[in-house]
């Protein structure tokens, strides 16, 4: 199980003023490890670890009545959340868009690659560590844009498929 590092630079003391707290993300992108760091020591909040369905959007609101902070995960479009915007006081963080951390991860492993390469996966798949991994372990090249090239020709093939 790989380290926590917090690579948006979160404070959880200041998210203790909303309402609600939203991280967005494909799978391993990071938004249960975020979850629980925010909630470290913090008996007045509540989890709700992966909303997956739209008839799910709405449970959370049922678990705010009492009072609490709530943290919520989610791998759906952040347009699905802007209705808690409109009610609470709601943080939303997309941690889909977090190419720092791949490029920092990549980096700490001395795996060349470029930006391109990171853009393209970002695109593909959101900045997530699963998918770097297995990208890294079936496609081992010289360089992480020559993985991400091959492993785009499989998925553009039909021979793979990493959905969202």
């Amino acid at each position: 199980m790989r380290k926590f590092e917090n690579y948006l630079n979160i404070h959880p003391q200041e998210l203790k003023s909303y309402d609600f707290v939203i991280f967005l993300g494909a799978k391993g992108a990071g938004k249960t490890s975020y979850i629980e760091f925010c909630q470290k020591g913090d008996k007045k909040s509540m989890a709700i670890d992966e909303v997956k369905r739209v008839g799910q959007i709405f449970m959370p609101f049922r678990a705010r009545m009492k009072g609490q902070t709530i943290y919520v995960g989610s791998s759906m479009p952040k347009i699905y959340f802007f209705i808690y915007k409109l009610f609470f006081k709601t943080k939303i963080f997309d941690l889909n868009q977090a190419t720092h951390k791949i490029r920092r991860e990549l980096e700490k492993r001395n795996i060349d690659f470029n930006e391109e390469a990171i853009q393209v996966f970002i695109r593909e798949y959101g900045a997530s560590f699963t998918k770097l991994e297995f990208i890294l372990n079936e496609y081992p090249c010289r360089t992480f844009t020559y993985s991400v090239k091959r492993a785009l020709h499989d998925k553009n093939k039909g021979r793979f498929f990493l959905s969202a």
